[in-house]
């Protein structure tokens, strides 16, 4: 393809992605739960593109997440302070019907969890957070607490295929 037809698709891209709110090229996306989404899973489901971010107000949140192979953030309101309260106030509760939080789709090193805490979980491997083949997320800042496992990983668990970055996580029975 020559130079002035990539010119003239890129151009196009920039006018009507941008107008449209589907290409953004100066900044990747932010969710809003609860204000804009109802749950974390239907701001995950809402993410477009790698890098865009789902950020989480402190709250009880009843359901499990799953990344579904988007390199994104999710995260509590540590993101923007700093502040360790959110972990405590920021709550993913898997209600004891699946893994409260699954990579098991690709999600590389730009997929990061941050700044909650995680319990009731319960699968056969990983009731907390369940890391599987080809995955290398980041997990920062968490406590995970009161899950369970009926083999093994009850807490978080990691197939030794993946390769999470895991630092300044708190696991609690």
């Amino acid at each position: 393809m020559n130079i002035q037809l990539q010119l003239i698709r890129l151009f196009f891209l920039l006018i009507v992605g941008t107008s449209t709110g589907v290409f953004n090229p100066a900044a990747a996306a932010v969710f809003h739960v609860p204000d804009e989404y109802n749950t974390i899973q239907e701001a995950v489901n809402s993410t477009f593109e790698d890098g865009d971010t789902v950020l989480v107000a402190p709250g009880v949140y009843v359901e499990n997440v799953y990344f579904a192979g988007m390199n994104i953030t999710v995260a509590s309101y540590i993101l923007t302070t700093d502040d360790p309260a959110y972990i405590d106030s920021t709550v993913i509760d898997g209600d004891t019907l699946d893994c409260v939080v699954s990579f098991n789709n690709h999600e590389g090193e730009q997929a990061l969890l941050r700044g909650f805490t995680i319990r009731n979980g319960l699968q056969n491997f990983g009731g907390g957070i369940d890391c599987q083949a080809n995955t290398s997320p980041r997990l920062v800042d968490l406590l995970v607490a009161g899950n369970r496992a009926n083999q093994i990983g009850g807490g978080i668990y990691c197939t030794w295929e993946s390769t999470p970055t895991i630092s300044n996580c708190e696991r609690m029975f």
